[in-house]
């Protein structure tokens, strides 16, 4: 490896290795200086490389609706919200577009997601080793009933080892037995959707007429049933997110072009004093979507969620399920992953395709 390839190399693991730290200084408030400092330097550094890139179509498209809707932003939301939704939206889309050239994989991801698993375990044998930095975390509440690993949050902690698992355990398709390491996370949604993301396509395929079916069912005669159903203690979260769906108001706020004020937003989300009182506390917006379709309006949304269900195509099934929950398709490190990740899986599969040609051309 020659001094310009290896320059490239370490340039490659410094801007994975800011991302892992950008995403666990994210649960610690007391770090926020640093974690701007992070994010504008990343996308300083990404905006600043794209200006050699030859863009396709879409990505043309994408980059042109996201400064467009941005500058609206400037004057229709506060400065503060403004620069919320701009610095998530453009680190996520100019991520993509970097990893959608270089190819880099990083083993930083696997010292991470070991490291990760290795601190849940330590924290299940002896909690109060840890209790000195989950309570300085945000949710450090959270963090003692259900502790997030490396990234002291449950969700994306969860989120990010099923996509590393996923990645890791693709060409053998072992995804079952792996499953334990997902349910450790604690988030019962991203292991749903790694276990449906185990289910093979085919199965999905035949299926598919069904699942339209039952769903739209379930939306016009079965709603107030099912949050009834799942209206526990334990599991009024997912009671939450179907009230969440199945309330066509909800939908209201995913009709504007333009990004708006996401904590307003769900603060005026509205509930239906009578359709029943569920088991939490408080309700905030549940689903990935809503929260991106806020973010980013609708236009940049949908153009965001074509690119990415096109160059993260091996997580179809994880990304359309876990969104229903807290998806994490904005994070860069995740942006990363799955783009990367992605694309390695399917040169395999052409490799392994076109030596399986070149075998039975032999014959």
């Amino acid at each position: 490896m020659d001094s310009r390839n290896i320059n490239r190399y370490l340039l490659n693991e410094l801007i994975v290795f800011l991302m892992i730290i950008l995403t666990i200084i994210f649960s610690f408030s007391q770090l926020k200086a640093v974690q701007t400092s992070i994010e504008l330097l990343l996308f300083s550094f990404f905006i600043f490389v794209s200006i050699q890139y030859r863009f396709k179509k879409q990505e043309f498209l994408l980059v042109l609706v996201f400064w467009f809707v941005t500058a609206a932003s400037f004057f229709l939301n506060s400065f503060s919200v403004f620069l919320t939704n701009a610095k998530a939206l453009g680190l996520a889309i100019y991520t993509m577009l970097y990893f959608t050239r270089v190819h880099h994989r990083s083993k930083l991801i696997d010292v991470t997601a070991i490291c990760s698993i290795c601190l849940m375990v330590i924290n299940f044998i002896n909690p109060s080793i840890l209790s000195p930095i989950v309570e300085l975390s945000k949710f450090s509440d959270f963090n003692k009933s259900r502790f997030g690993g490396i990234f002291f949050n449950a969700h994306l902690n969860g989120y990010f080892i099923a996509v590393w698992l996923i990645f890791i355990l693709y060409q053998n398709r072992q995804y079952f037995p792996a499953s334990l390491v997902v349910l450790m996370t604690g988030s019962k949604f991203v292991f749903v959707s790694y276990f449906f993301q185990g289910v093979p396509k085919r199965i999905y395929k035949k299926y598919l007429p069904m699942i339209i079916f039952m769903t739209i069912i379930s939306f016009l005669f079965l709603s107030r049933w099912l949050v009834q159903l799942f209206n526990t203690a334990k599991l009024v979260s997912l009671s939450v997110i179907l009230y969440q769906l199945f309330d066509i108001r909800y939908y209201y706020y995913v009709l504007s072009i333009f990004p708006n004020d996401y904590v307003e937003t769900i603060a005026s989300a509205p509930l239906s004093e009578d359709f029943f009182n569920l088991a939490g506390a408080m309700i905030a917006n549940e689903i990935g979507y809503f929260q991106l379709f806020y973010q980013a309006g609708n236009i940049l949304a949908v153009l965001y969620l074509m690119r990415y269900f096109k160059l993260a195509n091996v997580y179809t099934i994880f990304i359309i399920i876990s969104m229903l929950h807290y998806g994490f398709i904005l994070s860069p490190i995740v942006v990363y992953m799955m783009v990367v990740f992605s694309y390695i899986i399917n040169k395999q599969n052409q490799l392994s395709a076109n030596n399986q040609y070149q075998v039975l051309q032999g014959l």
